[in-house]
């Protein structure tokens, strides 16, 4: 395994360390999140929760920064709390950044980074998934909703990376 670089900016850290605390405490039960990931496929008028508010429960449960800088040190200590690489690292810095860039060419809204907790129904964290937060105009048809979110999440491929399962799911593929 690499060794995982240390970022020299203490404050940055700091205030990491304790979202990470905040998030890992609010973390968000699996079957929560497979309903909200439903609701948010069904698309605009369909669910009976806005995208705001699923937006809104899913950032509680998540650490959520505006920039890649910020983001990178969400992934290094994620990175060490899991037991993962410096390339893990920089993978999924490439992998959600490449998601960010295509959301901004569609014309989506992109409002920032998540890594998000998850807990099984006993309470354990079972897993923590980077992504982005991206928002839809409400402007956009149904069918500009659905060919804008297919290249965004086709967006890693574009940049030489893999989809993550959680794309394939998107997908259905």
């Amino acid at each position: 395994m690499e060794k995982i670089l240390k970022y020299e900016n203490n404050d940055l850290v700091t205030v990491i360390e304790a979202k990470i605390q905040i998030a890992s405490h609010n973390a968000i039960f699996r079957s929560r999140l497979n309903y909200l990931d439903e609701e948010l496929r069904k698309g605009r008028n369909q669910s009976p929760l806005s995208d705001e508010e699923i937006e809104k429960e899913i950032i509680d449960s998540s650490v959520f920064v505006n920039n890649l800088v910020e983001f990178r040190e969400v992934l290094r200590q994620i990175a060490i709390i899991c037991g993962e690489s410096e390339i893990w690292i920089e993978d999924t810095l490439a992998h959600e950044n490449a998601h960010a860039n295509e959301a901004e060419v569609q014309g989506l809204d992109f409002r920032g980074y998540i890594a998000l907790f998850v807990k099984d129904e006993f309470g354990k964290i079972t897993g923590i998934q980077p992504a982005c937060i991206i928002r839809t105009p409400k402007s956009f048809s149904h069918s500009d909703l659905l060919k804008s979110n297919e290249e965004v999440t086709l967006a890693p491929e574009k940049y030489g990376n893999e989809l993550s399962d959680y794309d394939r799911k998107d997908l259905s593929i």
